[in-house]
């Protein structure tokens, strides 16, 4: 009988808190989003600076600009060869695999590298607050 009464009081409070916790999330979604939109202008705010700019004599004409392989675009020798070269003395087939992707994309202007780049740098951006957002949940 005790018993039937704390079920019957309990329920209100349980569905004011399911309500509250719902409108708690609902907030949290809404900020987080504004969070992510207001990070990705940032990152456009800062790296998109670079669109108009050209290949800079560093490495991208090793990298870009005079390769052979690269400026084919993604083909089957290509494939073959970004996985067994060690062209520039690193081993790094998908950052080949990747600048190949932006040729057949974009072509060999340098404007399509950097985009790819900035798209890459807001989408770290994104994943690192969403994992941060992540584990601020889990400890809560």
């Amino acid at each position: 009988m005790i018993s039937d009464k704390l079920e019957l009081s309990d329920k209100p409070y349980r569905s004011k808190m399911a309500l509250t916790s719902k409108v708690k999330t609902s907030a949290q979604k809404h900020s987080r989003i504004l969070i992510c939109l207001f990070l990705a202008i940032a990152v456009v705010s800062v790296y998109g600076q670079m669109l108009g700019h050209d290949f800079v004599y560093y490495d991208d004409h090793q990298y870009a600009a005079d390769n052979a392989h690269v400026k084919a675009g993604l083909t089957v020798e290509g494939l073959k060869w970004a996985f067994t070269t060690l062209y520039v003395e690193f081993w790094h087939p998908l950052t080949w695999l990747s600048l190949m992707l932006d040729t057949q994309l974009f072509g060999v202007a340098a404007g399509g590298y950097l985009f790819s780049n900035l798209l890459l740098h807001i989408l770290n951006a994104l994943l690192l607050f969403i994992f941060l957002a992540h584990l601020q949940i889990s400890w809560s």
